[in-house]
């Protein structure tokens, strides 16, 4: 029946509690066929969201994100957010940029897109029933990331040299130095 959405709980999200802010955790989520994205864009606009929503293109690792989550707690613990909260933060986080605006529009999630990491901080079950309510798509295993990653753009955003870049450790790596070290 159209609109009507049949969903199973979910089931393939990813938990990392970090060990220099003990009471924080992020949970990871990744989903295909996104048909509501617009929807949850204008709810992010809101504030209507407990978590925040990622552009996979962006991303060749959970790692990456949990970098960006780490540096976003740091940020917070040091009264040193650039952006409103963490959620932003983290996003701000992945960018290796000071335009905010670009970095949300470039690694927030846009109207049409079919892929999206959901990320939130501190997932309580009314969260967890929340991303699953809201979310209209098919979840899927993060070890998938790396297949919805678009290489050339990430080399782009992040001035890496092609020649430089032999494998996707390479890249990963280049990816997670860029981010770390931007600013200092």
């Amino acid at each position: 029946e159209y609109g009507t959405r049949m969903k199973k709980s979910l089931s393939s999200g990813f938990t990392h509690r970090f060990e220099l802010f003990p009471t924080y955790s992020l949970t990871l989520f990744l989903f295909k066929n996104v048909t509501n994205a617009a929807e949850l864009v204008k709810k992010l606009q809101n504030k209507e969201l407990a978590y925040v929503l990622l552009n996979p293109a962006w991303i060749l690792d959970k790692f990456q994100v949990l970098v960006a989550a780490n540096m976003a707690l740091s940020a917070a613990a040091n009264s040193a957010l650039v952006t409103r909260d963490i959620h932003t933060e983290l996003i701000y986080s992945l960018a290796a940029s000071k335009n905010i605006r670009l970095v949300l529009k470039t690694f927030g999630i846009s109207d049409e897109r079919k892929e999206v990491i959901v990320a939130a901080f501190n997932v309580t079950p009314e969260i967890l029933q929340k991303i699953d309510e809201q979310i209209e798509g098919e979840e899927i295993d993060l070890n998938e990331l790396s297949s919805l990653a678009d290489r050339k753009k990430i080399k782009e955003w992040y001035s890496l040299e092609t020649k430089e870049i032999t494998d996707i450790k390479n890249l990963f790596s280049s990816v997670i130095c860029a981010m770390t070290c931007f600013g200092l």
